[in-house]
């Protein structure tokens, strides 16, 4: 933010601290403040307003992620890193847990996960959302809480396809 003085901006690069190894400890410092958030309230829907005991607002710095999310500016490796510690993009999240309905649904009806890539049920087409996921999981872009909600249902990540 431009408040150091050049003096002091040339010895912390002398030993290594650089502007944007400051902001990557940041930010992975704010990703575990999100996910002590989560571990503490059993969901990550951080208010806006909410500052931690120590005064770090981290509502208002997870509205700036949504932000980075919907403009397409966030890196991949911070998404993971997001996505890991719970990060909740609302309309992203909700709709994410409305596919898990479903997933349960067609689970209690037909006992397991093995959905069809054309399924469909309300118009939702859960073949393909079930497919994207396991495409997801094997390019390691899946958040390891989605990998463990899937399991609990009984998520087969690798399907055997037989000839006939």
């Amino acid at each position: 933010k431009g408040r150091l003085s050049a003096r002091c901006t040339r010895l912390l690069n002398e030993i290594g601290i650089t502007a944007q190894y400051a902001a990557e400890q940041n930010f992975s410092r704010m990703c575990g403040l999100l996910q002590k958030f989560r571990m503490e309230n059993g969901h990550s829907i951080v208010p806006i307003k909410y500052c931690c005991e120590d005064g770090t607002p981290l509502g208002g710095w997870l509205q700036r992620q949504r932000g980075h999310f919907k403009n397409k500016t966030l890196s991949k490796e911070r998404l993971k890193m997001l996505t890991d510690a719970g990060f909740c993009n609302h309309n992203y999240e909700i709709r994410f847990y409305q596919w898990l309905e479903l997933l349960r649904d067609y689970r209690k009806e037909n006992g397991d996960l093995r959905v069809p890539q054309s399924y469909c049920v309300n118009g939702k087409k859960l073949g393909k959302f079930i497919n994207k996921m396991r495409v997801e999981y094997r390019k390691g872009q899946l958040a390891e809480y989605r990998i463990e909600l899937l399991e609990e249902l009984g998520m087969e990540w690798y399907i055997q396809r037989f000839a006939d």
